[in-house]
């Protein structure tokens, strides 16, 4: 037996903050057992047992900054998670240029599990842990200019099966660094989750800005003629 939750999060709009492409926040959680399967859901959550084993996978948003994903599967079962949104990125309290790198921990059992995360151009990968010192790797960074806003998009993925398999990914927020690789323990990051509708509610959206539109040059003209 397999159980499945995909949702689409938010329909915000940020007028005159967000100028650039957006996309909505995507959380997915799928779980499989084999037989005699007992399913579980919590907010972002599934799990299932069988008579001799089990799946569970979670998506854990608390805030821009703080995201995990989990999934973990035994003797067959298996268990899927992903969350993927759009952020436009701004970094202060600095001039010039420099560079960010997302705090990424990455865990996954070689039998049967995986995981990996990416924000932009940077990507981590199985027992990998990005942070907590100089950069190691150039791509492990993302350029930015102090004041400039910038688009980039988080994904994160959980893959658990096999006899005993697990993954998991956890994202903590940035370091900063100049240029030459030196912290820049001042600087600020901000986030903006960017979303949009989804398509099928442009469309009412559009007939009332129109509705509203027509109410508020009605109300003018009664004044007008009052």
């Amino acid at each position: 037996m397999s159980r499945m939750v995909c949702f689409v999060a938010g329909c915000g709009f940020l007028l005159g903050l967000a100028p650039a492409p957006c996309s909505a926040d995507t959380v997915s959680v799928s779980v499989f057992c084999s037989t005699g399967s007992q399913t579980v859901n919590f907010a972002a959550s599934l799990s299932c047992m069988d008579q001799f084993g089990g799946a569970g996978a979670s998506v854990g948003v608390v805030a821009p900054g703080n995201v995990s994903v989990t999934a973990e599967g035994t003797h067959g079962d298996s268990a899927q998670a992903s969350y993927t949104t759009t952020y436009q990125l701004l970094v202060t309290n600095g001039v010039g240029s420099g560079l960010f790198e997302p705090c990424f921990d990455v865990l996954s059992a070689i039998s049967g599990g995986s995981a990996s995360a990416s924000f932009g151009r940077v990507a981590a990968f199985r027992n990998e842990v990005l942070c907590g010192g100089p950069p190691v790797l150039a791509l492990d960074t993302t350029p930015f200019v102090f004041g400039v806003p910038q688009t980039d998009q988080l994904t994160m993925m959980a893959l658990g099966g096999g006899f005993s398999g697990g993954g998991f990914a956890s994202w903590s927020g940035f370091e900063v660094f100049d240029s030459s690789g030196n912290q820049l323990a001042s600087a600020v990051v901000s986030l903006i989750d960017i979303t949009v509708p989804e398509p099928g509610f442009l469309a009412p959206l559009t007939t009332l800005l129109a509705l509203l539109g027509v109410c508020c040059a009605t109300r003018d003209t009664r004044r007008v003629n009052a």
